[in-house]
């Protein structure tokens, strides 16, 4: 493997910006994105790179930006003027109408009380400016998760407080990433608990706590539809009343948010699994293993049973099973019963019964399913579903054209609900979740009373959109339900995740809030090292660097010091495709 870490000295903005257009052409790797944004194009980007800008901040601001000649006949990449303008969203807390937060918003307060810590205690190199929580510069700990919280990592869910350093989590990029570090302190205090849905799934956190989202607007013709991709109306209503939809969808951008200010306009982007691996295991023995999930029990310690009732399709599972039994595990026949309407039949094999007792566990309420099963492909998964609907599920014909199949399957497993999920998701189905309450039963004239509570699970088939939510590009973007408030007294989380930043809990990505800009003091200048995941190297960087060596020059002269280096980093520097022959001719390859 070729892994290169580019180091770059610079003595200004200019200067590094031109030398890593040069340098990401030379050693930049190409990739097509897959996931995330811009999904499709490509990016040329560095590996890793840290540069470091010795004079960063001149006046007139626009001797920051890069000018290039105008005999290139190219634009420059950020207009003259601009830092000025952006200055007021980096350095003030005003929030024009519309805007959920700004860079400003979240670091206004920290910046006196830092430069009353560098004043009298220079020689510290504790002084963070945490970019993505404007209320975490006085926490030893950043806002958090409350105790019981299940995060997803390559096990399956598990709850915050049994996360350590080393696991494997999913984060908001689709990717698996390591915990490098685990937060836990007491908070007493306002939590938010938001509600997805359609699945109903709740996230309860501190109010500052960043969630992944995309802010939709209205219809502009009809406004009691959201403007979203799926929209089929686009295509047909419109054109038909001599109207151009504006695909307002268009102009949407994911965005970090407080979950404080979420709205039911909020649409949570939720990251779908899609690694595959190796399964040791057929499509037949998925499929029984979901008629087993849905209709079976064991008979003691000696043998797996199946339960159907006596009609078509149950007298169909029957055969089913016998089919798989024999050709996949050499069990014929097994020993059969039919009364009160129903099927029973048992086959004897202790191996058998250990081997599903391992994998599924016992009895309805705490029936599960392996999580590496959600990695078995497509098929497989398939035909793990098609074999639990068959036994405990049903087909509804819906549609003014009676063109569209909802299917609906019920589970008394909370493990099971989970899982099922997350497989709807792969497969392209978005899942509804209806709480229930089992109603009581009868066997043999004995009343078998009910407790807990019940899920039914149900989609329509062969579509990646329901009335509000839809699938696009490897996400499944959901509206928040509900967002409401709570007084909350106990433990919380928060993790540092590598590369990603993020981790999701209870199907929601959250961020772990730990974007910032480290700073010291030495040799009476000032001096900033500046954090960025992902970054454009065209545009981003000279702006984003200009604005930061503006805020760098006003700490100092309130500290009492010179403004001093820049030193930036990212595992992200890219350049995309359709900006790569502007930078061959910059840098006269082109």
């Amino acid at each position: 493997m070729d892994f290169k870490i580019t180091k770059i000295e610079a003595t200004d903005i200019q200067d590094a910006w031109f030398q890593c257009i040069y340098q990401v052409l030379d050693v930049g790797f190409k990739y097509e994105i897959q996931r995330g944004s811009y999904v499709g194009q490509t990016r040329m980007e560095f590996d890793k790179v840290v540069v470091l800008i010795k004079h960063p901040y001149q006046e007139p601001y626009d001797l920051m930006l890069p000018q290039i000649p105008a005999s290139l006949n190219i634009p420059n990449p950020v207009e003259n003027g601009y830092i000025e303008r952006y200055m007021p969203y980096l350095m003030t807390s005003h929030i024009e109408s519309g805007e959920q937060y700004t860079y400003g918003s979240r670091i206004v307060d920290q910046i006196p009380y830092w430069v009353g810590v560098l004043k009298d205690t220079p020689n510290t190199n504790q002084a963070i400016l945490q970019i993505a929580q404007p209320s975490d510069y006085k926490l030893s700990d950043p806002p958090c998760v409350v105790e019981s919280t299940n995060i997803l990592t390559k096990g399956g869910y598990k709850a915050c407080n049994d996360i350590t350093v080393g696991d494997i989590v999913f984060t908001h990029e689709g990717n698996w990433k390591r915990v490098l570090k685990v937060y836990k302190r007491l908070y007493k205090g306002i939590v938010n608990e938001i509600t997805l849905k359609g699945i109903k799934k709740k996230l309860c956190v501190t109010p500052e706590h960043l969630i992944h989202i995309v802010q939709i607007e209205k219809c502009p013709y009809e406004n009691k539809l959201n403007c979203k991709k799926t929209c089929k109306k686009q295509f047909s209503v419109y054109e038909k009343n001599g109207a151009t939809c504006p695909k307002v969808y268009e102009s949407y951008e994911d965005q970090w948010i407080q979950v404080n200010k979420l709205t039911t306009q909020s649409y949570v982007k939720v990251p779908i699994i899609q690694d595959e691996f190796a399964c040791a295991f057929s499509k037949d023995k998925m499929f029984l293993f979901g008629l087993w999930l849905a209709e079976g029990d064991y008979s003691k310690k000696d043998g797996i049973r199946f339960n159907f009732g006596q009609h078509e399709k149950g007298e169909f599972a029957y055969l089913e099973v016998n089919r798989i039994m024999a050709t996949e595990y050499d069990l014929v026949g097994g020993k059969t019963i039919r009364e009160d309407n129903c099927i029973r039949q048992t086959f004897y094999s202790r191996a058998l019964y250990t081997k599903f007792f391992e994998m599924f566990r016992k009895d309805a309420r705490h029936k599960q399913i392996p999580f590496d099963f959600i990695f078995s492909g497509r098929g497989k998964l398939q035909a793990l579903l098609d074999g639990y609907i068959l036994g405990d599920g049903y087909t509804r014909i819906r549609g003014k054209n009676e063109m569209s199949e909802q299917v609906s399957f019920y589970t008394t497993s909370i493990h099971l609900k989970e899982f099922f999920i997350m497989a709807l998701l792969t497969l392209g189905q978005i899942p509804s979740i209806t709480s229930t309450r089992p109603k009581d039963s009868m066997i043999k004239g004995r009343v078998l009373k009910s407790n807990g509570i019940g899920y039914a699970i149900s989609f329509t088939n062969n579509r990646s959109r329901s009335m509000y939510s839809y699938i696009d590009d490897g996400y499944c973007y959901i509206p928040i339900l509900n967002n409401k408030q709570l007084e909350y007294d106990g433990f919380v989380y928060n993790y540092e995740v590598e590369d990603d930043n993020s981790y999701v809990a209870e199907s929601i990505p959250v961020h772990n809030c730990l974007r910032q800009i480290d700073m010291r003091i030495k040799d009476n200048h000032l001096i900033f090292y500046p954090y960025f995941r992902s970054w454009d190297l065209w545009g981003g960087f000279p702006a984003n660097l200009a604005g930061i060596a503006v805020l760098q020059k006003s700490m100092a002269d309130e500290i009492g010091v010179e403004s001093g280096p820049i030193c930036a980093s990212s595992k992200g520097l890219h350049i995309y495709g359709y900006v790569e022959e502007l930078a061959k001719l910059r840098t006269g390859r082109g």
